[in-house]
């Protein structure tokens, strides 16, 4: 399969942190032609140009997959049937995790009309790091009414900052 240069392996959950292992590892879906990767809170789904007829469903080693990304930057390949070949590169496991949960259930597709709203993500983490004194990063959103002219105000949530009163706004993009 050819993979994009996206880094699916940052939605996957620390394993020293988490019990339940399948969220440790990105998956492949070869039905859908994807790669699945989630922490349980968050969920990544990229799509994946499938090269081998021979690759089947799986999970796929975060390991193999930075590998591959190193073995070739601009295209990184690898094969998943009973293991992981990354192309030009070393071989790898793949790992036993159980079943994936049903991602379907949970993540929908984005509808094909217009975004509610478009805003820099990179904007919003440094806005709350601006206004939080803890390392909590959880914040709570109010979007605009008419979701173009007015700006998102943000605030940290109830319990991560020390300090009541802090807000701030985020001026939405353009898409």
């Amino acid at each position: 399969m050819r993979l994009s240069n996206h880094k699916i392996e940052k939605a996957v959950a620390n394993p020293k942190h988490e019990v339940r292992g399948m969220l440790t590892q990105p998956y492949l879906d070869v039905e859908h032609e994807r790669i699945i990767a989630s922490d349980g809170h968050i969920a990544a789904i990229v799509p994946v140009e499938l090269l081998d007829p021979d690759d089947v469903s799986g999970y796929l080693s975060t390991e193999a997959i930075v590998a591959a990304r190193k073995a070739n930057r601009k295209q990184p390949e690898l094969t998943a049937n009973g293991s992981i070949v990354v192309k030009d590169g070393p071989q790898y496991q793949r790992p036993d995790l159980g079943k994936f949960p049903d991602i379907d259930r949970f993540v929908k597709k984005p509808p094909s009309r217009k975004p509610d709203i478009v805003f820099d993500a990179e904007l919003l983490y440094r806005l709350i790091q601006a206004l939080s004194d803890t390392k909590s990063k959880r914040v709570r959103i109010w979007l605009p009414k008419d979701g173009q002219s007015d700006s998102i105000i943000v605030e940290p949530a109830a319990a991560t900052s020390t300090v009541p009163g802090a807000y701030g706004a985020l001026m939405p993009c353009k898409d």
